[in-house]
C-alpha cells in the first residue's frame, strides 16, 4: 500500500465539508452518504485537522438553523414555514390550544434534520471538552427544538444530546446556571409531551442528565424534580383512561 499525503486528506475532508455545507437542505440522495463520511472523520479531525473543526461545527449550526419548509402543490414556489402552520396569532383565542398540540410530519427535510442533530451529537461526543465554544449556539439554536412541534423525532434527538453536553458545562463557571437550566428544559419537554413513547424517551434521557450533572443539584431538588415528573405521568395516564372511558359510554351509532 501507499500513504496519502496529509494535504491530499485535508483537502478531501474540506471538500466534503463544503458539499454538506452547499447541499443544505435540498433533497440530494447523497446528503447522508457525505454526513456518514464526516462522522467517520471526526476522529481524524481531532486528532490531525484541529483547523478544520470550527468549519464543520459551524456548517452543522447552520443547518441546524433552517427549518424544514412546505409548499402547496399549486404555488410549489411558495415555501411556508413549518412552525407557522399551528401556531395562532396572540389574539386568536379560539385557536389557542392548536399551538400547543403536537403533530408528526414526516418529510425528508425533517428526516434532514434529525440526521444533523445526529451528527452534531457524535462531534459532542468526539470533540468533548473542546466543543465548549459552541455552547451558545447550542443554547440559541438546538434547545429551542425541544418543544418542536412537528416531529417527536426531533424533540428525542435534542434531549439526547444535553446529557453529552453536560459534562462539558461542568468544567466551567456558570455550570449551575446552565445545568440547571437544560435540566427545567427537559423537565418542561416531558411535561408538554403528547405522545407517551416519546414521553418515556425523553425521561430516560433526563434520568442520563442528572447522573452527569455532579454536585449541581442537592438531593432534595432531584428528588423533587422527579416527584413532578412522576406526577405528570400519572396525570397523562388517568386522561388516557378517562378518554377510553368516555368512548366506551359513547352510544354507537345505528345503521
Amino acid at each position: 500500500g501507499f500513504a496519502i499525503p496529509m494535504n491530499s486528506i485535508m483537502g478531501i475532508v474540506e471538500s466534503i465539508i463544503e458539499l454538506v455545507q452547499g447541499i443544505g437542505f435540498e433533497k440530494d440522495p447523497i446528503r447522508a452518504d457525505l454526513k456518514n463520511s464526516l462522522e467517520r472523520l471526526l476522529p481524524v479531525l481531532q486528532s490531525d485537522f484541529v483547523d478544520l473543526i470550527p468549519k464543520l461545527v459551524q456548517t452543522v449550526l447552520t443547518l441546524i438553523k433552517v427549518r424544514p419548509t412546505m409548499s402547496i402543490s399549486s404555488s410549489p414556489e411558495n415555501e411556508i414555514d413549518l412552525s407557522e402552520i399551528l401556531t395562532p396569532s396572540v389574539k386568536d383565542d379560539k385557536n389557542e390550544s392548536i399551538a400547543k398540540k403536537h403533530v408528526d410530519l414526516e418529510t425528508t427535510e425533517v428526516e434532514d434534520l434529525a440526521e444533523t442533530l445526529s451528527l452534531l451529537n457524535s462531534i459532542i461526543e468526539t470533540l468533548e471538552s473542546k466543543f465548549y465554544p459552541y455552547i451558545d449556539l447550542v443554547d440559541s439554536e438546538v434547545l429551542p427544538l425541544l418543544s418542536y412541534p412537528f416531529s417527536p423525532k426531533i424533540r428525542n434527538k435534542v434531549a439526547k444530546i444535553l446529557p453529552n453536553i453536560m459534562p462539558i458545562i461542568l468544567q466551567q463557571e456558570e455550570k449551575v446556571a446552565r445545568g440547571k437550566r437544560y435540566i427545567q428544559e427537559i423537565q418542561k419537554a416531558i411535561e408538554k409531551e403528547s405522545e407517551n413513547e416519546i414521553r418515556l424517551k425523553l425521561f430516560s434521557h433526563f434520568h442520563d442528565l442528572l447522573n452527569n450533572s455532579g454536585t449541581i443539584l442537592t438531593r432534595n431538588e432531584v428528588n423533587e424534580l422527579f416527584q413532578i415528573i412522576m406526577l405528570s405521568f400519572t396525570n397523562v395516564e388517568k386522561a388516557r383512561i378517562e378518554l377510553l372511558n368516555k368512548k366506551a359510554k359513547k352510544p354507537s351509532k345505528k345503521s
